[in-house]
């Protein structure tokens, strides 16, 4: 008989990989242990870590605390207080329930509980290594629990080589009691970080306090208030104002029935709401909590779907969908802010400026719809939705000359063939331009081209990019880990111009700027490559060299240049010409869009029927 290939694992075995479900760094930990106090009925909790969690986590509370058989009881899987029968899970209002948070997190760590029901007499502490149980004991101590975990990943080294620094860590662990404190209002949280408070909340239960306390006051004044009501579906919370808004739905804090989750829907609701008001590739600041009423006795949630819980179903995604984007929609109605209404700047003023354009656009009845196929004699690129010439170096005018450094010297005579002459502007967006040597007409892209002269003027510094003290240094904040990870590559940014000190666990100071770089402009470029470092890894020095000092001098020219919108008049327009043909890929900005559409004679002259 042959042996059997399948094995039945030993417990050991099956408690690290249910583990790897759960815990996946020490985030998970901490959020795992303070949904426990919540659940436990604790008004303050107290978060104190070292080295990102990876020495030690404590969490602390005074909720109701276990008796001596309890605090064994909670190491054993699938062991909770929170479910009994499978109708309990028809309608959970709990955080933690699937009873795997405690021993998931045992296996992979050194577990102390200290605990104390209201009525005993003692204490109980319990210590566990690896999973397994080594003592129970009495001892003396407060009502409530405190749980210490120890060398975190000690016995699953593999698992611990995928972590990020202990910057990073610590970073991830403040998002998380962030995101819980938003969401409990009433509750007073502290964070301690290597014996240094970085966070506290005052519990009171107002919830714009808490905002404060986590973002600042500045921004908390930009918030404004969420309520909403239908259907059994109730909506509150704060949203920003289209004039703060961040580069990553970090800073979108989501709660279903106080439970902290992501959901592609809600978001989409959200950012479906702010459509027109945020320039692109932004995101709004937002914390809302939404409550749903039971249906027959039944919940419309499902949150069993996930280990960690982050997920979850809705039963009806479309109900959903529509009242969280009325939700957002209302809030900023009663603000007056619609997209014709928005805040002044460059953005909304060129949208509001195209809308009026469209509304009084005179009917062209006889104008020739000509397909592209016959309006270019080039192969089309559909991709970008419109038919576009990609003009490559070599279909670039060869006789270029350019003065040096943009703006500081006078650009050529026109009547000198040196290259492209600006005849206007169209939309104050592009510019219309004819060649000295080449026949047709060129279409130029502003703000594309802006951003290629930006972006070789400080990609060819070989050493470090030339910056410009600020008088008044702007202080700028961020979430926690936003904070950290600029802290922790401060000196390679300030390799690319950009030097910067903490002054706060979410705030930093922002002393230089790369030289001729608008101050304006520093905050949301700041939070951009914030999350440019985030999504390296948080450690750039290696990658600083090539891929990732790349991306972060793409987001400082395009946050530097022009802007749709801007009117330019024709000697500006011939200096950004001028500039553009020095530079060595002319024909696309730094993100690849292209700077210049070229319509040939022949393609005019088969527009006009000439052909």
């Amino acid at each position: 008989m042959n042996k059997p290939t399948i094995n039945i694992l030993d417990p050991a075995t099956a408690n690290l990989i249910a583990a790897g479900e759960v815990v996946d760094r020490p985030a998970a930990v901490v959020k795992e242990l303070v949904e426990n106090s919540l659940d436990a009925g604790a008004a303050h909790i107290s978060v104190e870590i070292i080295r990102g969690g990876l020495e030690r986590i404590r969490v602390s509370d005074d909720g109701q605390g276990m008796n001596r058989w309890d605090a064994q009881l909670c190491l054993l899987r699938h062991a909770t207080s929170k479910v009994s029968s499978p109708a309990d899970l028809n309608n959970i209002r709990t955080m933690g329930f699937r009873g795997e948070a405690l021993p998931s997190i045992a296996a992979v760590s050194k577990l102390e509980i200290l605990t104390k029901a209201a009525d005993a007499d003692l204490a109980t502490i319990v210590r566990a290594e690896g999973g397994k149980l080594l003592e129970v004991t009495d001892a003396g101590g407060p009502s409530g629990t405190t749980v210490t975990v120890t060398e975190l990943f000690f016995n699953t080294p593999a698992r611990k080589k995928f972590l990020k620094s202990v910057s990073v860590e610590a970073g991830h662990i403040h998002d998380v009691l962030a995101g819980i404190a938003m969401t409990f209002p009433g509750i007073s949280f502290r964070l301690v970080n290597n014996s240094r408070l970085v966070l506290w909340t005052p519990g009171d239960g107002n919830l714009i306090n808490v905002l404060t306390a986590i973002y600042g006051q500045e921004i908390a004044a930009k918030m404004l208030p969420v309520t909403f009501s239908a259907e059994g579906i109730t909506i509150s919370g704060y949203t920003g104002r289209p004039d703060l808004y961040r580069s990553s739905r970090q800073w979108e804090t989501l709660a279903v029935n106080s439970r902290l989750i992501t959901s592609r829907t809600i978001s989409s609701a959200i950012e479906r709401a702010y459509h027109s008001l945020l320039p692109q590739g932004t995101y709004p600041v937002t914390v809302i909590n939404i409550e749903f009423s039971a249906v027959n006795g039944e919940s419309p949630v499902d949150v069993n779907v996930h280990p960690q819980k982050k997920e979850i179903k809705f039963a009806n995604e479309k109900a959903v969908f529509s009242a969280v984007y009325r939700a957002i929609d209302l809030a900023l109605q009663n603000q007056a802010i619609r997209p014709s209404e928005a805040p002044s700047g460059r953005l909304s003023e060129f949208v509001k400026k195209e809308n009026e354009k469209k509304e009084n656009k005179p009917a062209m009845n006889n104008l020739v719809d000509a397909p592209a196929d016959v309006l270019l004699d080039r192969p089309v690129d559909k991709s970008h939705g419109e038919a576009m010439i990609y003009l490559p170096p070599s279909s670039m005018p060869t006789a270029w000359e350019s003065a040096s450094t943009y703006g500081h010297v006078p650009p050529p005579a026109p009547e000198k063939e040196t290259g492209l002459i600006p005849l206007g502007q169209i939309d104050d967006c592009y510019i219309v331009a004819k060649s000295a040597r080449e026949q047709g007409l060129f279409v130029i892209d502003q703000h594309a081209a802006h951003e290629r002269i930006i972006y070789q003027r400080l990609y060819q510094n070989s050493g470090r990019i030339p910056a410009q003290q600020l008088l008044i240094p702007p202080v700028l904040r961020f979430s926690g880990r936003e904070a950290e990870v600029l802290t922790e590559n401060a000196d390679i940014l300030e390799e690319l111009g950009y030097k910067i000190e903490q002054v706060g666990p979410t705030a930093v100071k922002l002393l230089e700027l790369p030289a001729d770089i608008p101050s304006g402009t520093a905050e949301n470029m700041v939070g951009e490559i914030a999350a440019l470092l985030i999504k390296s890894g948080g450690n750039s020095g290696e990658n600083a060299p090539g891929m990732l000092r790349h991306a972060i001098l793409q987001t400082t020219a395009c946050h530097a240049a022009i802007k749709a919108g801007e009117r330019l008049t024709l000697r500006q327009m011939q200096f950004l010409l001028d500039e553009l043909a020095a530079t060595d890929t002319a024909s696309t900005c730094p993100h690849g869009r292209p700077t210049i559409v070229r319509i040939s004679s022949d393609s005019l002259a088969k527009l006009f029927h000439r052909t």
